[in-house]
């Protein structure tokens, strides 16, 4: 076989600058999203940083577990794996540029109700005047009580 040509050690640094491409949809390059960004931005930068107030949520599924592990050399890594499947989290969260402002965690999917609990009782009582809260368009959210300008 022969040696090998290269050595990691002896690479220099710039052979390991190279990035996992990012891919992005066409649909984003689109006459219409463009417009539809730049109308965001412009409705956007005329608030000050600190009314800003970012929504999110995500799920936590309790039973993964890691796949690969570690070992030393020619050893195996072990471990357990839960006795449980299925079991969910949901976790809902405003943050400011400042602070997390309120949390919310539940065992079941965000749906519209719990969104307006979340709205009403986590949610409302810690923002200020001039506070303006920035979410996705999660169907969950879409709840008329709780529509743009109300």
């Amino acid at each position: 076989m022969g040696e090998p040509k290269h050595y990691v050690s002896y690479l220099p640094e710039a052979a390991f600058t190279a990035q996992k491409k990012t891919l992005r949809p066409s649909l984003a390059r689109s006459e219409r999203v463009q417009l539809l960004r730049q109308a965001y931005w412009a409705q956007v930068t005329g608030i000050a940083l600190q009314n800003l107030v970012f929504l999110d949520e995500m799920g936590v599924l309790l039973g993964l577990m890691r796949t690969h592990a570690r070992a030393l050399p020619g050893a195996r890594a072990y471990d357990f794996k839960p006795f449980y499947r299925g079991s969910k989290v949901s976790v809902i969260g405003a943050i400011t540029v400042s602070k997390v402002l309120a949390v919310m965690t539940m065992d079941t999917s965000m749906d519209a109700a719990a969104f307006k609990v979340y709205v009403a009782q986590c949610l409302v009582p810690q923002l200020w005047q001039g506070a303006v809260v920035v979410m996705d368009n999660l169907p969950a959210h879409k709840v008329e009580a709780i529509a743009p300008g109300n």
